[in-house]
């Protein structure tokens, strides 16, 4: 029992130390998918959740929705899928004591599939590729727990992403 108190007392002594060291949120934005003769703009949403290592250096994972979409014409319809899972590191630098500008480097597991029918035939396509994840951006803290996020990333060469969303630090 002696035991268990001590390391109770430890842990709770313990976590001020990595309290605002995590966060997590959400965000909705503008994708536009392009590629050759198919041009798509749809509203998307993301995931996300990071650990601060400190001030400047962050650590972050999450998933973003790019495209889901149906396309029916009098022979054929087509559903269209294709998401990404996220891990980044986020470099940020203070503009001002509420503000920060920040700039994004990772790695995306992107997966998509296509499935449909063409003239009665059936089709059913998928794959995942990983690439490169780039993007900036800047935060607006309203409080030491909540943030306002807006952010440009490019997620792979045809596609382009657009949104503002919500952090909540723990």
């Amino acid at each position: 029992m002696k035991k268990l108190m001590a390391l109770a007392m430890a842990a709770a002594l313990a976590a001020p130390a990595f309290a605002g060291d995590y966060y997590a949120g959400a965000d909705i934005g503008r994708n536009r998918f392009s590629d050759a003769d198919v041009s798509i703009n749809r509203t998307g949403i993301a995931l996300f959740g990071g650990y601060k290592l400190n001030e400047t250096v962050a650590f972050e994972a999450g998933y973003r929705s790019l495209v889901n979409d149906d396309y029916r014409d009098k022979t054929s319809s087509v559903n269209i899928k294709l998401y990404a899972l996220q891990l980044s590191a986020v470099f940020s630098a203070p503009v001002a004591t509420d503000f920060a500008i920040y700039g994004r480097l990772g790695l995306n597991n992107i997966r998509g599939s296509i499935s449909g029918t063409d003239e009665g035939d059936k089709f059913d396509l998928s794959g995942n590729r990983t690439k490169a994840l780039f993007g900036f951006g800047g935060s607006y803290a309203f409080s030491k727990d909540v943030a306002l996020r807006v952010e440009f990333q490019k997620p792979i060469k045809e596609v382009s992403v657009l949104s503002a969303g919500v952090q909540f630090n723990f």
